[in-house]
């Protein structure tokens, strides 16, 4: 499975660049006479993973346009607690039967703010009224890194470590969704479950990382424990010890480089049903190599099912949106990340 493991990323890459002369399609995905997908297994019975479950409400539901119940207009100097106290006012509404308290509406016009505005509430809308120059522009002015918009619940996934349970399978090739666990578990349909991968030695030199500190004295080696990977999964079938969760694995498990578990979890403390939408962020900075100023401008913590979309952003130094590890099924829809011109490091104008 080495060969299967060292290339199958790469064959992800070019999945929509290999192509048959005969259909014009990929040799790895089919298009069904009903205009359904069939994936075609690679010789190690890895497939293009389903990505259709990504997103808000697992791409099955349409991202709302959230009623407004609060609007606000720009004001002369720093924006920072007229646009908190607004969210605030929002954020103590009733949650409604559909799950959500309502949007907020910033007029057009620019608003300078000096630090992080943060929603902690489910059910929060921002909106503006577009992207463009007569849109809604929220200026990032404070001369620290920082981040302009923060989504963060209060709490994330708790692991219940008593349900942990190896899987048994020597392969669970990428874009699975069924395999098999120890005997004596207690998972049931309906479970949030954490999907772990956990690599081994023998992984970290399959990838040449563990030679690092040879070429570099400043690096550090790669150790095992600092890649262990969790993918949060649902449960949807359970026949005996095997278990089919609800969306494909994306990361193939192979007992030559480490050992798969399934653990329960829950969670309580986070945020839903959030978003930001129709408005231009931007971050202001004092020269190409200043690295002091917004470095972020959407971050989601502890948060599901929320969304990005019909936003531009500049000249943040991190990213235009984040979407933390302690959050998912979050949609970017129409996202800008317009160039500063700046050869600095601190205005990558990536989107992470």
């Amino acid at each position: 499975m080495a060969k299967s493991l060292k290339m199958f990323s790469l064959v992800l890459l070019s999945v929509f660049f290999t192509t048959t002369s005969a259909q014009n399609l990929s040799s790895l995905i089919q298009l069904n006479g009903d205009g359904t997908l069939r994936y075609i297994a690679d010789e190690g019975g890895n497939t293009v993973p389903d990505f259709s479950w990504v997103g808000y409400r697992d791409g099955e539901v349409e991202i709302p346009d959230v009623a407004v119940v609060r609007t606000i207009s720009p004001v002369s100097g720093d924006n920072r607690s007229h646009i908190q106290s607004a969210i605030d006012e929002v954020a103590a509404l009733q949650l409604g039967s559909d799950g959500f308290r309502g949007a907020l509406l910033l007029s057009s016009g620019e608003y300078s703010i000096s630090g992080r505005i943060i929603i902690t509430a489910s059910g929060v809308v921002i909106r503006g009224d577009g992207y463009g120059n007569n849109g809604t522009i929220l200026i990032a002015t404070a001369q620290e890194k920082h981040d302009l918009i923060r989504f963060n619940g209060p709490g994330g996934p708790s692991t219940q470590s008593a349900s942990t349970v190896n899987i048994t399978d020597s392969y669970v090739p990428v874009g699975a969704r069924t395999f098999n666990v120890q005997s004596g578990h207690s998972f049931q349909v309906g479970d949030r479950v954490m999907l772990q991968k956990r690599p081994n030695q023998a992984w970290v030199e399959l990838l040449g990382m563990h030679t690092l500190e040879d070429e570099d004295a400043s690096t550090s080696n790669w150790t095992p424990g600092g890649y262990i990977m969790n993918y949060r999964r649902r449960v949807v079938e359970v026949n005996g010890n095997s278990i089919t969760i609800d969306a494909s694995v994306v990361d193939q498990i192979d007992e030559q480089y480490g050992e798969g578990r399934l653990i329960r979890f829950t969670w309580n403390n986070g945020i839903e049903n959030v978003g930001i939408e129709n408005i231009r962020l931007v971050s202001e900075y004092q020269s190409s190599t200043d690295e002091d100023h917004g470095w972020n401008g959407v971050v989601f913590n502890n948060t599901e099912h929320g969304w990005v979309r019909n936003v531009e952003t500049r000249h943040f130094g991190y990213s235009s949106v984040t979407v933390n590890g302690s959050s998912s099924n979050i949609s970017i829809n129409r996202l800008q990340a317009s160039g500063s011109g700046c050869k600095g490091h601190g205005r990558k104008d990536v989107f992470l």
